[in-house]
C-alpha cells in the first residue's frame, strides 16, 4: 500500500541514489544473522470502519490505555478516525474528530495525558499548509478546537508534547517542498492548549533556509527527558531546550556536511546519550546533543524512527527500509548496546509507527485490515534478558566464486557468536561440510561470556570444486530460546575473475592528472596474477551515440593512490562502431594483445581526452550479479563533460581474464627445498638455481615477458638440482617471469630486466 505523500518523502536526491544501495545489498550483503526474538506483535484490531486507512500515531498512558490516529493511505484526503482502550486492546472506542467541520483536514500527530484528555494535530490534506489542534476531556466524545497562529497558512504542527496538565509545547513546519514556505516554528502554552503562544525569533537560532521538519510518523520525532527537548531538522541540525521550549540552540549533526531535505527521527535515553536516525544516517551523541558521532549504516537504504527503550540502558529500537524508498518493505532492528552492534528483526505485518512504554509494553501501528484485524498491533517481550545471542556465519571474503590464485592463505569461514544478553551461553553447534569427497559433518560446543564474541573456524580446502556449508546451533540454558541456521556456499573455478570487495570507500577517482583527461571515472582493486583479454563498460542512457567516444586505461596503482605507470591506453572508442544505443549500452572491447597483471592493485578507468561527443555511465542491472563484474563507486573526474553525464554516481567495470599462460598446465603448485634466482634486478643475464624435494622428470624451464610469449625456455634431464646461466640479451627492458614446471606441478618467480 501506498503510505506517505510526496511531501513526506525526502526529495529526488534520495530515490536517485537507490539503485546504488540496492545492488550493493545483493551483491554484498551476505552474512545472515539470526538471534532470540525479544518479543512478538499481535494484532488487536482497532474498531475503525473506515476503509483505506492506516495508523500514523500513537500515544501510550500505560501499559493498558492506548491512544492512536489514523490516515488515509493514499494521503490525499482527510481522515481523522482516532481509537482509545483502556484495558490494553481487548475493547476499542473509536470516533471522528470534529466530523462536520473537519473539512480537508488530517490528523498528524496524537499526545494522551492520561484515559480522558488528549491533544491531536491536523494538518490540511493534501497541501499540508496550515494546522489545527484539537483537545478532549472526555475520551474522545467531544474535542475543542484550539486557538494559536499555527491556524495560519505557514504554519503547520507535527509533534505535540505536555509536561503536565497545564505546560506543553508544539513544533513543526508545513510539508510543501517550498524552501521559504515550509520553515519551522515552536509554540508553547500555559493553560493546558488554551491559548498557544509563538516563541519569538530571538530565543531561536537562526533558521536556515528551507530548515523545517518532515513527518514520516508522528511517533519518535523528537525526544523529552525532564525539561530537556530535542528534534533534528531536515537542515541536518538538531534544535535543543533546556527550559522545555522557551529558548533554543541548534547543533550540526556532521561538520563539513551539507545536508538537504532529510528526514530524521531521535531518540534519547538520558540528558546526555541519544541517537538520531534517517536518511542521512545513524548518529550518536554523549553529550546532550552537542557533538555526534556518524555510525555505520544499519541499512543502506532508508532509517525511518528510532525509540530508546525505557527503563534499559543501550537499548534503541529501529524501523528501516531494506530495499527501495517505496515504503514497502519496513524493517524492524534493536540494539542493546548502544548502536555498536544491530539485531535484525522480520516485520511481516509492515508496523510503521511504535511507542515502547517499557522494556515489556509497547504498541505499533499498521493498515487497517477491518475493525477487527490489523491496525493496532501489542508487542509482548522483554528487552532485559539474561539470555540474547546473535548468530553469524561470516568468511573471509564476500566472494563466492574466485579462483585457487584469489584465496588468500588464512580463507575460511567462522561461525561467530555474539552474547549481548546478561548471563553466559553454551551454543552446541551442528556443522556439515559439504565438497566432491562427500558429506563431513561434526558437532562443537563453545562458551560465550556475556558481552563477549565466540568463532568456531571452519577450515575450507584449497582445491578447483563446489562447497557447501551448513550450520545449525541451538543454547543449552534453560530460558534461553536461541537457534541459529545458515548455508553458504563457495565455487572454486579456474576461469572466474574475483569480485570487488563491495567497499563503499573502494572508489577512486580522478580528474586532471596523468593521464590529462578532462574527466573519467575509475577504481583500484587488488588482484591475483591473471591475463586481461578484454573490458566491458556500461554506457549511460543519454550518451551521444553517434559522436560520443571514449579511452579505456589500465595502470599500476601506488600504496601512495598515484599511478606508477600506465601499463595499457586503447585508442579512441567509438560508441557507434559498437553499435552502442539507448537498446544496447554494453561494450565489450578486446585488447589488441593479451595484458598479464602481476598481482597487485591496479586502476582500470574510462573516460573521455575530448570534448567531443558527450558519455556517461550506467549500470547492467540485469546482470548485477554476474560472475567477473565489479561494482565501481567513484567520484566523477573534474571538468567538462562530466557535468552533463547521466548516473555519474555509479559505474561498472568488467575486466575479463584468462587463465595467464605459466598457470594452465597444472592446477598443482611445486614446492622447492631452495630456490635463488640473482642477480635480480639484471641488466644482462640470470643465474637459476633450485633443488627439488625429490627427483623427477621432464623439467621445462621457461621464461615469460608480459604479454605471455615464451622468450627462453630450456628442457632439463632428470634431476633434483637446476643450476643454469641463461643470457638476456636482445629482451627489452621490463618484467619477465621465470617458470620452472614438473609432472608435480610449477613454480613462478618474478624478474625484473633493467
Amino acid at each position: 500500500s501506498v503510505k506517505m505523500p510526496h511531501s513526506f518523502v525526502a526529495p529526488f536526491k534520495f530515490i536517485k541514489m537507490k539503485h546504488l544501495y540496492i545492488l550493493i545489498s545483493i551483491l554484498f550483503i551476505t552474512q545472515t544473522t539470526s538471534a532470540q526474538t525479544p518479543g512478538i506483535w499481535t494484532s488487536k484490531g482497532s474498531n475503525i470502519t473506515a476503509s483505506e486507512r492506516s495508523i500514523i500515531g500513537i500515544s501510550m498512558v500505560d501499559s493498558n490505555t492506548v491512544w492512536s490516529i489514523a490516515y488515509y493511505i493514499p494521503f490525499d484526503q482527510a481522515a481523522r478516525e482516532f481509537t482509545l482502550t483502556k484495558d490494553g486492546g481487548e475493547t476499542w472506542y473509536s470516533s471522528e474528530i470534529d466530523a462536520e467541520n473537519g473539512e480537508d483536514f488530517f490528523s498528524t500527530t496524537i499526545y494522551a495525558q492520561n484515559d480522558s484528555t488528549a491533544w491531536v494535530a491536523m494538518t490540511d490534506a493534501p497541501e499540508q499548509r496550515k494546522s489545527r489542534i484539537y483537545k478532549t476531556t472526555d475520551s474522545g466524545t467531544t474535542w475543542q478546537q484550539q486557538t494559536g497562529s499555527f491556524i495560519k497558512e505557514g504554519r503547520a504542527v507535527v509533534g505535540i508534547h505536555f509536561f503536565d496538565e497545564q505546560e506543553g509545547f508544539a513544533y513543526g513546519s508545513p510539508g510543501t517542498g517550498d524552501a521559504v514556505f515550509d520553515s519551522l516554528h515552536i509554540w508553547t502554552t500555559q493553560d493546558g492548549g488554551e491559548n498557544w503562544q509563538e516563541v519569538e525569533n530571538n530565543a531561536l537560532p537562526p533558521r536556515l533556509l528551507g530548515e523545517g521538519i518532515w513527518l514520516p510518523y508522528s511517533n519518535n520525532l523528537f525526544e523529552v527527558k525532564g525539561d530537556n527537548i530535542w528534534f533534528a531538522t531536515r537542515s541536518g541540525r538538531v534544535w535543543k531546550s533546556t527550559d522545555r521550549g522557551a529558548t533554543w540552540e541548534a547543533f550540526l549533526l556532521e561538520e563539513n556536511t551539507t545536508f538537504s531535505n532529510e528526514s530524521f527521527s531521535i531518540a534519547f535515553e538520558d540528558e546526555n546519550k541519544g541517537m538520531a536516525a534517517g536518511t542521512a544516517g545513524i548518529f550518536r551523541t554523549k553529550n546532550g546533543g552537542e557533538n555526534w558521532e556518524r555510525l555505520p549504516p544499519f541499512s543502506p537504504v532508508f532509517h525511518y524512527q528510532i525509540q530508546h527503550i525505557p527503563n534499559t540502558v543501550n537499548s534503541y529500537f529501529l524501523s528501516y527500509e531494506s530495499s527501495n524508498l517505496s515504503f514497502n518493505n519496513l524493517q524492524h532492528a534493536y540494539t542493546l548496546d548502544g548502536g555498536d552492534t544491530w539485531i535484525r528483526l522480520g516485520n511481516e505485518n509492515q508496523i510503521e509507527p511504535f511507542h515502547f512504554y517499557s522494556p515489556t509494553a509497547a504498541w505499533g501501528g499498521a493498515a487497517i485490515d477491518s475493525p477487527s484485524e490489523g491496525g493496532m498491533y501489542h508487542w509482548q517481550g522483554n528487552f532485559v534478558q539474561d539470555y540474547l545471542a546473535q548468530g553469524t556465519l561470516e568468511q573471509s571474503t564476500p566472494y563466492t566464486i574466485m579462483t585457487p590464485r584469489q584465496l588468500p592463505e588464512d580463507y575460511g569461514w567462522n561461525l561467530k557468536f555474539q552474547n549481548i544478553g546478561q548471563q553466559s551461553m553454551d551454543i552446541a553447534s551442528t556443522i556439515r561440510f559439504i565438497d566432491s569427497g562427500g558429506i563431513n559433518e561434526f558437532e562443537e560446543t563453545v562458551e560465550v561470556l556475556a558481552g563477549e564474541t565466540a568463532r568456531i573456524p571452519i577450515v575450507l580446502p584449497k582445491e578447483v570444486g563446489q562447497y557447501r556449508c551448513s550450520v545449525r546451533s541451538n543454547s543449552l540454558q534453560e530460558g534461553s530460546n536461541f537457534s541459529y541456521a545458515a548455508t553458504k556456499f563457495l565455487s572454486i573455478d579456474e576461469s572466474i575473475l574475483a569480485k570487488d570487495d563491495g567497499n563503499g570507500n573502494s572508489g577512486q577517482g580522478f580528474g586532471f592528472g596523468n593521464p590529462a583527461w578532462y574527466g573519467y571515472y575509475g577504481s583500484a582493486f587488488n588482484i591475483k596474477t591473471d591475463t586481461l583479454t578484454a573490458i566491458t563498460i556500461y554506457i549511460a542512457p543519454g550518451s551521444d551515440f553517434t559522436a560520443g567516444s571514449i579511452q579505456l586505461t589500465v595502470s599500476d596503482f601506488g600504496e601512495d593512490g598515484s599511478h606508477n605507470q600506465e601499463l595499457f591506453h586503447s585508442e579512441e572508442i567509438f560508441l557507434r562502431d559498437y553499435n552502442i544505443n539507448n537498446s544496447n549500452q554494453i561494450l565489450t572491447y578486446e585488447l589488441p594483445e593479451p595484458l598479464i597483471l602481476q598481482s597487485g592493485k591496479y586502476l582500470f578507468a574510462a573516460g573521455q581526452d575530448t570534448l567531443q561527443g558527450i558519455v556517461g555511465f550506467n549500470f547492467d542491472e540485469s546482470n548485477i550479479q554476474a560472475d567477473g563484474f565489479w561494482l565501481v563507486s567513484p567520484v566523477a573526474g573534474g571538468g567538462y563533460p562530466w557535468s552533463n553525464a547521466r548516473n555519474r554516481e555509479v559505474m561498472m567495470i568488467r575486466p575479463h581474464f584468462k587463465p595467464s599462460q605459466f598457470l594452465t598446465s597444472t592446477k598443482k603448485y611445486l614446492s622447492l627445498q631452495k630456490a635463488n634466482i640473482y642477480p635480480n634486478p639484471t641488466s644482462n643475464h640470470i643465474k637459476i638455481e633450485a633443488q627439488l624435494l625429490k627427483k623427477t622428470t621432464a623439467i621445462q624451464l621457461e621464461l615469460i615477458d608480459i604479454t605471455g610469449k615464451i622468450v627462453r625456455q630450456k628442457q632439463l634431464a632428470d634431476g633434483t638440482f637446476i643450476d643454469e646461466t641463461w643470457s638476456l640479451e636482445g629482451l627489452s627492458s621490463g618484467f619477465y617471469w621465470l617458470k620452472i614446471q614438473t609432472a608435480d606441478g610449477f613454480w613462478v618467480e618474478k624478474v625484473l630486466k633493467q
